[in-house]
Formats: structure tokens, C-alpha cells, sequence
């Protein structure tokens, strides 16, 4: 395969690292304006792991890579965002607009 247009290719990759990067930040922000302060720690501890898997996939992406083509491997990597989107938007929708329904949630 041939390089069609370079700066319709950087621009995709922008983008895509732009998305692909954009949940940790949420998911750090709404873990600690949501979770009530004695069960940060445990969860932190649960996204912490999380993180680490991203080496995990590193490894198993090396080992497609070996085992088939870059396309291949790409192909994979397309299909795991894409169940990872499908999982996670709708999840934002049980998050609280603001602090204070969250404050509100933790007195009853």
C-alpha cells in the first residue's frame, strides 16, 4: 500500500490520538468529583489497573503482528475502540450534570 495524501493522514492520526487519549482525563475528573472521599483510594486503585493493561495490549499487538499483517493488526485495534465506544458513551449518561446532584445522591 501506497501513501495517498500525507495531510489527510496526519490529520487522522491527530484525531484519532486526540480521541483515543481524551477518556483518561474524563474518567479521572468524574472519579473524583463523583466518588465520595473514603472510596477514592479503592477506586483509583481500579483505574490504575486499567491503565496498566495498555502494556498488556502491547504485547498481544506485537504478537499479531507477527502472525499476520499491520492491516490485520489495525483491523483488531478498529474493532476494540469500537467496542469500547459502544460500551463507554452510553455510560455517560449515568454521570451527574453537576457536583451538586452527586451531593445530593450521597445524602440519601
Amino acid at each position: 500500500s501506497r501513501l495517498q495524501s500525507l495531510p489527510i493522514l496526519l490529520i487522522i492520526f491527530l484525531l484519532r490520538g486526540g480521541f483515543a487519549n481524551s477518556t483518561s482525563p474524563l474518567d479521572r475528573s468524574i472519579l473524583m468529583d463523583f466518588t465520595p472521599s473514603t472510596q477514592r483510594g479503592r477506586w483509583n486503585a481500579v483505574e490504575s489497573f486499567t491503565s496498566i493493561t495498555w502494556s498488556g495490549s502491547a504485547f498481544f499487538g506485537g504478537i499479531l503482528s507477527d502472525s499476520h499483517d499491520y492491516r490485520f493488526t489495525f483491523l483488531i485495534t478498529a474493532a476494540v475502540y469500537a467496542l469500547g465506544c459502544v460500551a463507554y458513551v452510553p455510560l455517560l449518561g449515568l454521570v451527574p450534570r453537576r457536583e451538586a446532584s452527586a451531593a445530593t445522591c450521597d445524602a440519601r
